[in-house]
């Protein structure tokens, strides 16, 4: 299964300058996200927020042909 990012790179540029990395939340940032579920991310590379991809299934499928 492939993951389908969620936001262009212009989306997620603009959203990483708008929101501090997960590392330096404060407690009561921690909790207001907790209740939110908004845009997150780590600073660590080879940590992934996988909200920030589509599952596949969300895509319109193209393997079946259009009605004649």
């Amino acid at each position: 299964m492939a993951l389908i990012p969620k936001y262009t790179p212009v989306e997620r540029a603009t959203l990483m300058l708008c929101v501090r990395p997960v590392e330096q939340w404060t407690e009561q940032e921690r909790e207001a996200w907790a209740r939110t579920r908004g845009f997150r991310y780590y600073l660590d590379p080879k940590i992934v927020c996988l909200e920030h991809y589509r599952r596949q299934l969300d895509q319109p499928s193209t393997r079946h042909k259009p009605a004649a």
